[in-house]
């Protein structure tokens, strides 16, 4: 399919309704009007003024490194290639990207860019070994997406992004909301760039369009342009589609569902809604464990959690949805599972807590990166880092998101601009990647309020919350004066 992302982006304007009048209600659901698509064409403006611009402006173009070889760990897995190297070009839009990039890279600054991988489990003792011996084996680490940092901060492992020369943490291939996140008592242990852009992947909603034209439901695109699109309206959808297929009387696999999640999908919605449990600030960490607005959004949570028309499945499963029997899934795996369904379907970001909140949040993991403290040096590092990142952003989004419309994962204009919107709002929360507690990780926390039915948050807080902070306040403390 010889469809640009260019012809994409200049039909998504004229297409932003064609979907909804494509579907029997289309004048049901129309755009209020509010500002978040002209904030979304104000920052594409922006973001192509910056293109234009001179992404090597930041760094050395005359350093010559002699031929020496610039060495990136990672980690060696069947999915999730970040596509750091490529050995030649193939016809890929991807991987010849990132092999043009190498290579422009390569012949300006004298330097040949390798990878080394080893199992994900590996790569902090690997970091661990290589600052021990000294022999500055590594120059950059990209991690596995659930990778927990605390020993590396802890013990000082890796270096401070703030102190590499050449790299601009401000410029808009940094993903902003890492530099805040990973900065403890002054020090900036990882950063996230347009580097690693194909594995920062995100949750989100999957919407089945075909059974939403057999509800005669409007699609929810316009929600979402203008700005409408809520935890209350994704009840509403959902309202009354579960249908027990085999009439067992019990609810169970084989069933149709409104909503199909896990619980901890559905415990991601606090991050989503802009209440994460911590953040960093400047004098330590900031806890929100524990208020009647997030006893109200626990309760929204629960109700949605415990619908008669929701399904909660345990572990990585998507059967029910691929099959055609959700109209909503909760995802968070390797988009190219998606490439075998049949049926026509939407990417769509979580929803708002109320039409009151700004923005869409994207929780995103995966393309964490830190520089080892052994790194032999931190001048051609920054270099070569500011170098590839500023490539990527000019070069590899784009490239990333035409093959995920090639491939069948994003299928209209409309995913691809709800794709662009989620990757523009993506949020990464500290205590995914950096957590003493081990109960804000995986979200735990909410996890077992869900699980138990019974979403009494002062309860979990006189349980669990008052030690979480302790362990978080400990972990602050030591890295003081470090």
């Amino acid at each position: 399919m010889k469809i640009t992302i260019a012809l994409l982006l200049a039909l998504a304007a004229l297409v932003a309704f064609a979907a909804c009048a494509s579907n029997p209600q289309d004048q049901q659901t129309e755009p209020s009007g509010s500002g978040t698509a002209e904030a979304s064409a104000t920052e594409s403006q922006t973001a192509e003024e910056t293109k234009a611009a001179d992404p090597f402006r930041n760094i050395d173009k005359t350093a010559n490194y002699g031929g020496g070889t610039f060495t990136i760990l990672t980690y060696d897995a069947a999915t999730w290639n970040v596509y750091l190297t490529a050995a030649s070009e193939t016809g890929s839009l991807l991987n010849d990207a990132a092999f043009r990039r190498n290579a422009e890279i390569e012949e300006m600054l004298k330097v040949k860019i390798e990878e080394v991988k080893f199992a994900q489990t590996q790569l902090i003792s690997k970091i661990q070994a290589a600052n021990s011996s000294g022999d500055g084996t590594y120059d950059l680490v990209c991690f596995w997406a659930t990778t927990n940092l605390a020993t590396l901060i802890t013990t000082n492992a890796v270096e401070d992004w703030r102190k590499l020369p050449f790299v601009n943490l401000e410029e808009p291939w940094y993903n902003q909301s890492a530099n805040t996140a990973f900065c403890f008592a002054g020090k900036q242990y990882i950063a996230v760039s347009d580097l690693t852009y194909p594995v920062q992947q995100h949750f989100r909603y999957l919407c089945n369009l075909d059974m939403l034209d057999s509800l005669k439901l409007p699609y929810p695109y316009a929600l979402v342009d203008s700005g409408d699109w809520t935890i209350e309206k994704l009840m509403e959808y959902i309202k009354n589609v579960y249908t027990d297929e085999n009439n067992d009387g019990v609810k169970d696999a084989s069933d149709t569902y409104g909503l199909v999640t896990t619980v901890n999908g559905t415990s991601r919605l606090i991050n989503n809604w802009d209440e994460s449990p911590v953040r960093t600030g400047t004098d330590g960490f900031i806890f929100n464990l524990n208020s009647d607005r997030l006893q109200s959004m626990v309760e929204k949570m629960n109700a949605l959690q415990h619908s008669p028309d929701t399904y909660t499945q345990e572990g990585v499963n998507y059967t029910i949805f691929n099959s055609g029997r959700a109209l909503f899934e909760v995802y968070s795996s390797d988009p190219d599972d998606l490439r075998g369904i049949t049926f026509r379907y939407a990417y769509l970001p979580y929803p708002k807590y109320d039409e009151n909140q700004k923005d869409y949040i994207t929780v995103t993991h995966g393309g964490i990166m830190a520089v080892p403290m052994s790194c032999p040096d931190l001048d051609r590092a920054g270099n070569i880092i500011e170098a590839m990142s500023a490539a990527s952003y000019l070069h590899v989004k784009d490239a990333f998101i035409e093959t995920y419309f090639n491939n069948r994962i994003l299928r209209d204009a409309d995913s691809v601009r709800m794709y662009r919107l989620m990757r523009d709002t993506a949020y990464f929360d500290v205590a995914r990647y950096v957590d003493p507690s081990s109960k804000l990780s995986g979200l735990g926390y909410y996890t077992d309020l869900l699980k138990s039915g019974e979403p009494n948050l002062q309860r979990a807080y006189n349980a669990t919350g008052k030690n979480i902070e302790k362990k978080f306040n400990e972990l602050w403390n030591s890295l003081k004066g470090s």
